[in-house]
C-alpha cells in the first residue's frame, strides 16, 4: 500500500511540474510566434505585391483587410486573410485583391496541415500561381483532369480534389463577405 501510495505522490507532483513548466515555455514563446506570424505576413505581402511600401489594417464591418500602399500613398490593392478547414484541418490563406476588385492578384497559403505530397501541394508555386490575375466573376471554379478554359478558373491537383476545392472555398467565401463591404466602404 505505501509503495502505491508513494508511487501516486511521485506521479502526481510531476505531473504538476510538467504542467507548470509547459504553461512557462508557452507564456515565454508567444509573443515570439506572433511577431513570427506578423513577420510572415509581411514577407507573403511583398511577394505577392512587390511594389507595397506601406500597408494599414483595418476593420471593415468585422473583416480584417489590408490596404496595400505604393509610392506616393496610391492605394494598390487589397488583401484579406480567409480561413477554412481543408481535408486534415483549417487552411489560412493571405488573398491579394486588385483596387477594382476585379481580379484576384494572386494568393499565399499561410497555414495548413494537408497530406504532405498530396493536400500539401496546395502551397507549391504551381497551385498558387494560378490565381495569380484570376479573373473573380462570380467567383473562382476548379476543374479537374483538364486545363482551365475560362478566366475564373483553376486545375485541381491531382489526387488532391479535397484541398484543391477547400482552398477555392475559403476564397469565395471570404470574397462573398469582403468585397461587397469594400465596394460599400469605397
Amino acid at each position: 500500500m505505501k509503495v502505491l501510495y508513494r508511487m501516486n505522490i511521485t506521479l502526481g507532483t510531476i505531473a504538476v511540474l510538467s504542467g507548470f513548466i509547459l504553461a512557462l515555455v508557452y507564456q515565454n514563446t508567444e509573443l515570439k510566434i506572433e511577431e513570427n506570424k506578423i513577420e510572415g505576413l509581411k514577407i507573403s505581402l511583398s511577394k505577392l505585391v512587390s511594389q507595397v511600401v506601406r500597408h494599414s489594417e483595418r476593420e471593415v464591418e468585422g473583416e480584417r483587410v489590408f490596404y496595400l500602399y505604393g509610392k506616393d500613398s496610391k492605394l494598390l490593392s487589397y488583401a484579406i486573410i480567409a480561413e477554412g478547414n481543408g481535408y486534415q484541418g483549417e487552411i489560412k490563406i493571405l488573398v491579394v485583391i486588385s483596387k477594382d476588385l476585379k481580379y484576384i492578384r494572386g494568393i499565399d497559403i499561410l497555414e495548413n496541415v494537408e497530406t504532405p505530397g498530396l493536400g500539401g501541394n496546395i502551397t507549391s508555386r504551381d497551385f498558387k500561381s494560378q490565381f495569380n490575375n484570376l479573373k473573380i466573376l462570380s467567383g473562382v471554379d476548379y476543374i479537374k483532369g483538364k486545363s482551365p478554359s475560362k478566366p475564373n478558373e483553376i486545375q485541381a491537383i491531382t489526387g488532391a480534389t479535397i484541398s484543391s476545392a477547400s482552398v477555392v472555398k475559403i476564397i469565395n467565401g471570404a470574397l462573398d463577405r469582403v468585397i461587397p463591404k469594400l465596394k460599400e466602404d469605397g
